[in-house]
């Protein structure tokens, strides 16, 4: 199995490789890291949720779904008819589950203004868009264990 955490590092590498070597490509280059680490956390989340819903996600509106499937987790409510019960995992985990879905919709946004937006990208904001992915996988990471994973 794909273990998803690695396209951040790939993210990662991207954006660290010498910059003098693509000076005249920093801005694809941090639209492209953008785009990485929005997908490698998608995917980290996905497969989380995956594991605790076993709901597929994996038709055109998965990407809006993980990110409703978090955040049902978080508020311990019904999904697709379905109720999805976090009883006796702790308020943490819900908090934690609350913050996911938060950061993963930020890092979507950044996701969408790489891809879609003419508005200029820089170094900036590829760096930014790697912290909100590699807090996430730390977040879903924290969360394995009290779901038993």
């Amino acid at each position: 199995m794909m273990n998803w955490s690695t396209v951040i590092d790939l993210a990662n590498y991207i954006h660290t490789v010498d910059a003098a070597q693509l000076e005249r490509c920093v801005e694809p280059r941090s639209r492209c890291v953008v785009g990485r680490a929005y997908y490698g956390s998608f995917c980290v989340v996905r497969e989380f949720i995956r594991a605790v819903t076993h709901l597929p996600l994996d038709d055109a509106r998965a990407h809006g779904d993980v990110r409703d499937e978090i955040t049902a987790l978080a508020n311990d409510v019904r999904v697709h008819g379905r109720r999805v019960v976090i009883g006796g995992v702790s308020v943490y985990a819900s908090r934690v589950c609350a913050k996911i879905g938060k950061n993963l919709y930020e890092l979507h946004e950044k996701r969408k203004a790489a891809d879609y937006e003419d508005p200029s990208m820089n170094e900036w904001d590829a760096q930014a868009a790697l912290d909100l992915a590699m807090l996430i996988n730390e977040q879903v990471a924290r969360l394995r264990p009290l779901f038993g994973m």
